[in-house]
């Protein structure tokens, strides 16, 4: 069974353990195998859709099954198709095609996706999305990620329905810890976020 923990947070400085280690201790090539990390802050490589969701995992770039399941759980299938398959060239740097910021950040979800770590933090990944596009995009990844421990954190509190554990973060201390069903019995932060935030998921 998957082990999702979802964040809602405030942000503010601090750190995160693994294992009681703080990440940032950890040596960068273990770190590489173990996590797999899909961030907000993604990047919009000027290559093939092969290769800029096969770069994740590259001994497997020819995998054509491995991508297009990445490519499925993204949302993104739709986008292969439409122009013209893997080794379609992306970006306007080499005459490429050009996404639209919401299909490059879904591009960059599914090379997180594609990458076979063992810890999977997904940091605002669907920032840019709608939230329903975002609830389902989550709902797919969840289903991929069976047998691995996945944090998600999100201002958005849509998808914590899904999640196993709930740990809501203010002024950088963890103000409560839960399953979807407790937190809202509570009526507490987590309750106030998801009922000002629920008329998006109706």
């Amino acid at each position: 069974m998957s082990k999702i923990v979802a964040g809602v947070y405030e942000p503010k400085s601090g750190e995160v353990k693994y294992d009681g280690k703080n990440i940032q201790d950890f040596e960068r090539e273990g770190f590489y195998r173990q996590f797999s990390v899909i961030s907000q802050d993604f990047v919009k490589y000027q290559l093939s859709m092969r290769e800029n969701i096969g770069i994740s995992m590259p001994s497997r770039m020819h995998d054509d099954e491995r991508l297009m399941r990445s490519a499925k759980a993204a949302n993104i299938e739709n986008i292969v198709e439409r122009i013209g398959g893997l080794d379609t060239q992306l970006g306007r740097e080499f005459d490429g095609v050009e996404l639209s910021g919401g299909e490059w950040q879904k591009v960059a979800i599914a090379r997180g996706l594609n990458k076979n770590g063992d810890i999977i933090i997904l940091d605002e990944p669907t920032s840019a999305l709608d939230p329903l596009v975002e609830y389902d995009i989550l709902s797919k990844f969840i289903g991929m990620t069976e047998g691995k421990t996945s944090i998600i954190i999100s201002h958005r509190v849509g998808l914590c329905k899904l999640a196993d554990k709930i740990i809501v973060m203010k002024n950088g201390e963890a103000a409560e810890t839960g399953t979807h069903g407790e937190l809202l019995a509570k009526n507490g932060e987590y309750s106030r976020i998801w009922n000002e935030q629920a008329k998006w998921y109706v």
